[in-house]
Order: structure tokens, then sequence, then C-alpha cells
């Protein structure tokens, strides 16, 4: 039970550092929410129900004229689990 614990803890840093590296390379993602497309800049690494989780603030920026309305309905923050990161990473990446 230990051993897995500790292999999940090696696994869960590896992962924050390679993600740690894409995030310093390009920290700025363009992400499609409900309320329209805003721009965000990653913050930090934090822990959600016992997942790392990367966080997100807003920016306003008047190229995206959502960022009032999502500011509004959703917040200035956005958290993201690595897998939705990385996928929204490779969606901005080809289109």
């Amino acid at each position: 039970m230990a051993n897995n614990r500790i292999n999940k803890m090696i696994e869960n840093v590896k992962e924050v550092n390679c993600i740690t590296e894409i995030c310093k390379q390009k920290p700025h993602l363009i992400l499609r929410t409900q309320c329209g497309v805003g721009k965000y800049m990653f913050m930090n690494f934090c822990y959600k129900n016992n997942k790392i989780v990367l966080e997100f603030k807003l920016i306003k920026d008047d190229y995206y004229e959502d960022s009032d309305k999502i500011l509004y309905n959703i917040g200035e923050v956005c958290y993201l689990t690595a897998n939705q990161y990385l996928y929204a990473y490779e969606y901005q990446a080809v289109a």
C-alpha cells in the first residue's frame, strides 16, 4: 500500500516537471468557455480532490471581448487537469 502511494507521488512529480517546462515556454492559453473565448495565464499547480491541477488566471485582453462576461459569470481562475491542459495545448498548437 505504501509503495503504491510512493509510486503515485513519483509519477506526479514527473508529470509536474514535464508540464512546468511547457508552461514556462508557453504560459498563455486560449480557452473557449460557456461564456465565450478568453485568454488565460498559468499561475501555479495545486491539489483539488486529491489530484494535481493547473491554475490559470483570466487576463483582461481587448482582443478577447468576452473577458468581462467570463469574469462576471465564471470568475477569474480556471483549474485544469494535466490531461485537459495537454488537450487544450495540443489543440491550440494544431489550430
